[in-house]
């Protein structure tokens, strides 16, 4: 082990020396006031660097972004930043943007760096892989102004250090300063919002709104509009003034799809037993309802401001993303449904009995609305992804009220059942059509818990890189199935009709077919030859000339498993993707151990998955959507080999 250390030691003290070599010998020719030519005729600075703020006016508390771009020649590069830099290159000159002395009143945030990748060296006159930074490279400066600061206008200074170099040489290292106008308007004047945003606004479209931080309280102006898609059909609100009303209204209808979505649809069952029971008091039954409502409301609430107020939580399904959470979920669900089957008469906590369905209390309901809500996070239903993102932008009661929206569609169908008790009347409260009813939910139920354990145990242990076992969709399909058989074998022996007997023998026998087929098709490896995702992958591939459909997908997320197995198991999209110029790709957020992907998914300005990202081999994205069609795909897969 010495031996080797030593070695370690010697080749990275060679490298340093042929570096230093390399640098001092294009010293003696080239200094940065003189013109040179390093390589394709090039008789300027190869580097170039410039700045724009997110809006040159501000009032005290409101958040401002400056977008520092290093814009570089073809085959130069510059240095990433300090933490990018492999221990082994500890040698390379970093790039750092500082605040310098200015006399503005403001708090600077912590820059953001975008990811760096490696290039192809030849110092030591062997090829070598470095970090670096290449063509437009965008930089984030965040600042807060101060709230005690006085309307007038300010300077804004910071000091870009870098070292620029080609495949062979280095430049000695630069700094470059840039000044900036920032004006502090009074707090009842108006941004002037027209004249003072960047004519680029795309420039700040790759910002994390994390940056600010904890504090975070007020707008960062940097995208008014919200674009939609959903299944072709496209559309775009101002979330200013009016069209905020509309904005809400959208993220309420995308709350209410949620109760359509694989993560919410089985509980639905369980709470029209429940106000069955209480349906012969119209105001019991109502206030039940509401109750429920206001868990449902006051978990995305709760949600809504820890996602916007805490830097490390950027996504819905933050809960999920912990493997004891889903395998507790799992447990608890499973406890549920081996109570509501019947199968023990042990006695649980009294914690227990007061969110059971059978237990039609004010606390039983607002838990059973705070369970149903913590099922849905992760799913996301059409419309309320795109809100979710824009909102997770913008202030907090922007994001308040987003996600309340949500909430308040989530939460409207029980609102309506409790409302209008006759429409559930008809559900059997007593007797053996009754019980057959429980025990078919509880093994729909112990389906889910299964599922949840799986999923929990897989999170576990899976890293993102490689495909995780499916092996955990057999005992969510048993469960199913026998769901199916238990319908055949008790409609049997508690009726005498035909009638009856047949049809729920061909439903049971569908119900059977059916989850032994989703077992098949769920655990085998399917017609795309997915790559999983990293960096450097989906780098290379687009280097390469490939369009790449980045795929971003969790074992948690039922809605992705649906898209996956119908729309892009399609013969349409199979066969679009199976060229030799397209790559598939996943991103699997399964786990919170995936940094890089949860940091890729943050960097496409989104919050939630399911998601489908198509780029062209310039790194252009050409398709964004979390509901699409298998004609968009496909024809953004068409667009894409078409832009390249």
């Amino acid at each position: 082990m010495v031996e080797n250390q030593e070695m370690n030691l010697r080749s990275k003290l060679f490298f340093f020396i042929a570096v230093t070599f390399a640098a001092v010998i294009s010293i003696q020719t080239i200094t940065t006031a003189q013109q040179f030519d390093l390589g394709a005729g090039l008789t300027a600075e190869p580097v170039t660097i410039s700045a724009t703020l997110s809006d040159k006016n501000a009032r005290p508390g409101d958040h401002r972004i400056i977008a520092v771009v290093a814009t570089m020649a073809p085959k130069f590069h510059i240095n990433p930043e300090k933490q990018q830099i492999p221990e082994e290159a500890s040698f390379l000159i970093p790039t750092s943007i500082e605040p310098i002395d200015g006399n503005a009143p403001v708090d600077f945030k912590q820059v953001q760096y975008p990811e760096a990748h490696d290039v192809t060296v030849y110092f030591t006159g062997k090829a070598s892989k470095l970090p670096a930074y290449e063509g437009e490279t965008v930089f984030y400066v965040p600042f807060v102004v101060n709230q005690n600061a006085t309307p007038g206008e300010y300077n804004l200074k910071l000091r870009v250090d870098y070292q620029t170099c080609n495949d062979k040489v280095c430049l000695p290292p630069a700094s470059k300063t840039i000044d900036l106008t920032l004006t502090i308007l009074n707090t009842e004047q108006e941004t002037q919002v027209a004249t003072t945003l960047p004519s680029d606004s795309n420039l700040f479209n790759d910002f994390d709104p994390a940056g600010f931080g904890a504090t975070a309280t007020s707008t960062i102006n940097t995208k008014q509009s919200v674009s939609f898609d959903v299944f072709g059909l496209s559309f775009e609100l101002n979330g200013q003034g009016v069209g905020f009303i509309f904005f809400l209204l959208v993220a309420m209808a995308g709350g209410f799809l949620l109760n359509l979505t694989p993560c919410v649809l089985p509980v639905i069952p369980i709470k029209i037993m429940s106000l069955s029971n209480v349906a012969g008091n119209r105001f019991r039954c109502l206030m039940l309802g509401i109750w429920m409502s206001v868990g449902v409301v006051a978990f995305w609430l709760v949600l809504g401001g820890i996602i916007a107020t805490v830097a490390e939580t950027k996504a819905i399904s933050v809960l999920f993303q912990n493997w004891w959470f889903t395998f507790s979920i799992g447990v608890f669900i499973a406890v549920m449904a081996i109570g509501m089957c019947g199968v023990f008469a042990i006695r649980l906590p009294n914690w227990v009995y007061s969110i059971s369905p059978k237990q039609e209390t004010a606390t039983g309901s607002f838990g059973f609305g705070i369970m149903t809500a913590i099922l849905s996070t992760p799913c996301t239903a059409p419309l309320m992804g795109a809100a979710a993102a824009w909102a997770l932008t913008q202030s907090l009661p922007t994001v308040l009220a987003t996600f309340t929206a949500i909430g308040f569609g989530m939460a409207l169908p029980y609102l309506v059942l409790s409302a209008v008790p006759e429409w559930v009347e008809k559900m059997p409260r007593t007797g053996p059509a009754s019980e057959l009813i429980k025990q078919v939910m509880g093994l729909l139920m112990l389906a889910a818990a299964a599922y949840f354990i799986g999923v929990g145990l897989v999170s576990k242990f899976t890293t993102g890189l490689e495909q995780p076992s499916q092996l955990y969709w057999w005992p969510v399909m048993t469960f199913i199935a026998l769901a199916g058989f238990w319908v055949i074998y008790k409609t049997w022996k508690i009726t005498p009709s035909s009638i009856k007997r047949i049809s729920w023998t061909i439903v049971g026998i569908l119900t059977i077919s059916s989850s032994l087929f989703g077992a098949v098709k769920l655990t085998e490896k399917g017609p795309i030859d997915w790559q999983y995702y990293s960096p450097d992958r989906l780098q290379t591939a687009l280097d390469s000339g490939n369009v790449v459909v980045l795929d971003f997908t969790a074992e948690w997320c039922l809605n992705c498993k649906t898209l996956e197995n119908t729309v892009l198991a399609s013969n349409k999209v199979i066969n679009a993707i199976d060229q030799d110029n397209v790559i598939a790709m996943k991103v699997d957020l399964t786990s919170s151990d995936n940094k890089q992907g949860w940091a890729k998914l943050t960097g496409v300005g989104r919050a939630t998955i399911p998601l489908l990202v198509v780029y062209s081999p310039d790194g252009k994205e050409i398709l964004k959507s979390d509901w699409y069609t298998a004609d968009q795909v496909v024809k953004a897969i068409n667009a894409a080999e078409n832009d390249s």
